[in-house]
């Protein structure tokens, strides 16, 4: 008869429970930190993760309110028609370095001993470019004029917040620890759960910071698909026609190759050998076309404007993510509170 192995009974953890205990841990926090931090760790976390979803909340309200009032407005951008001169070059020496290492010894006593040898200069070369304006002409252009919308207000407002929640956790974690004091005149240290307890709070954690993230995703993702039609609906496509300069490639003059010099004297002094180089590199720059009598020569051009920002597919692939994220810190949140109850019951 066959016996079978224990240890191929024992079945490992799968891909859910083990990202559910990995983020439990994380966010319980028990082994992160430093020692006697105070609480300094959880309130400043739990801080960032509050701030965070209140921030995103009011970002995503404040980006669809502006969303309904957004219009297009055109305007004339001028812009500049440039002539660019070989005003000389810009030049710098580098110095190349090389690293050797190797170990000495062995086991415990092994220690690895680096010397640094200048091989040489690399000697690089940058055209001096004189740029004049001769003239200006107008081009047609447009812009939204409200700046927020859903998605860049969840965004930010999810980055600020958070932001925000982390130096108001770490000041209320202080002012905690000035305030309330144990019997020692300590500031209080943190209670240590029971095993059983404390892997209950990490896959409390766990859980809530998954069913957060996938919940945040679904929300995210329907509100940036809702922002994404919003944005569709208010697209227009309009052609405009307007005059541009005619330039062309000209060739302005020469200035040295870029090249390597060998530190043959090893003692850091250089040689003036110029080791491998290539000569001269011409510079090229493209410049207006003149009329005979010095005026820049133009042609029609046309463009044709897509005022979109977005549409409903990338709205809710972006929504998607920036709501799993959200909903990922609402977890943790969720998580910390539940470990300041637990441990609360000890105390209380």
């Amino acid at each position: 008869m066959r016996v079978a192995n224990s240890s191929s009974l024992t079945k490992r953890p799968g891909f859910f429970a083990r990202l559910k205990e990995n983020l439990g841990e994380l966010i319980k926090g028990d082994d992160f930190g430093f020692e006697g931090d105070r609480r300094l760790r959880d309130y400043a976390v739990g801080g960032a993760a509050v701030g965070a979803v209140a921030g995103a909340f009011v970002g995503a309200k404040h980006g669809f309110d502006s969303h309904s009032q957004n219009a297009i407005e055109e305007y004339n951008s001028t812009e500049s028609v440039v002539h660019n001169r070989l005003d000389g070059y810009r030049y710098s020496r580098i110095p190349d370095y090389r690293t050797e290492c190797e170990t000495i010894g062995y086991g415990e006593n092994a220690t690895e001993h680096c010397t640094t040898e200048l091989e040489g200069w690399w000697h690089n070369y940058s055209p001096r470019i004189d740029r004049t304006t001769v003239d200006t002409y107008e081009v047609p252009r447009y812009r939204h004029t409200e700046f927020w919308e859903p998605l860049k207000g969840g965004l930010l407002g999810a980055v600020g917040g958070g932001l925000l929640g982390v130096g108001a956790g770490a000041m209320l974690a202080v002012a905690r620890n000035v305030i309330v004091e144990d019997d020692f005149g300590s500031p209080p240290s943190k209670p240590e759960l029971p095993p059983l307890r404390s892997a209950a709070v990490r896959d409390f954690a766990g859980t809530a910071a998954i069913g957060g993230g996938v919940l945040g995703a679904g929300i995210g993702g329907y509100l940036g698909y809702q922002a994404g039609t919003v944005e569709s609906g208010q697209e227009q496509v309009f052609t405009r026609h307007y005059s541009e300069p005619v330039l062309q490639r000209e060739y302005l003059g020469d200035i040295p190759d870029d090249w390597y010099e060998w530190n043959w004297s090893g003692i850091g002094w250089p040689s003036g050998d110029r080791g491998f180089s290539h000569g001269r590199e011409r510079v090229y720059r493209n410049n207006p076309v003149y009329q005979p009598d010095g005026s820049v020569t133009y042609r029609p051009a046309s463009k044709t404007y897509e005022t979109a920002r977005y549409g409903p597919i990338g709205g809710a692939i972006v929504g998607g993510a920036t709501g799993a994220v959200v909903g990922l810190a609402a977890g943790t949140a969720l998580g910390i509170a539940n470990k300041f109850l637990e441990e609360s019951k000890l105390t209380g």
